[in-house]
C-alpha cells in the first residue's frame, strides 16, 4: 500500500490522534500511545514504517 504521510497525518487526525512537532520527527500521540512520524508531507512512507506507526498506536486492525 503506496501512502504519504500527508495522507497518514489525515487519517491518524480523524482517528483523534494529536500532533506535537519535534526538531526532526512529529510524536503522534493517542491516549497512553505514542510513536515518532517523520516530518515530510508529500514522501511516500515505507510500508515498514507505516505499519510501525499503527501498531504502536493501537491501530492495525482497524
Amino acid at each position: 500500500m503506496v501512502v504519504s504521510i500527508g495522507e497518514l497525518r489525515r487519517f491518524l487526525r480523524a482517528q483523534g490522534c494529536t500532533f506535537e512537532e519535534g526538531k526532526k520527527h512529529t510524536m503522534v500521540r493517542l491516549g497512553a500511545c505514542s510513536a515518532m512520524m517523520p516530518r515530510h508531507p508529500s514522501k511516500e512512507i515505507a510500508s515498514g514504517t507505516l505499519k510501525a506507526i499503527l501498531r504502536q498506536l493501537g491501530l492495525k486492525g482497524k
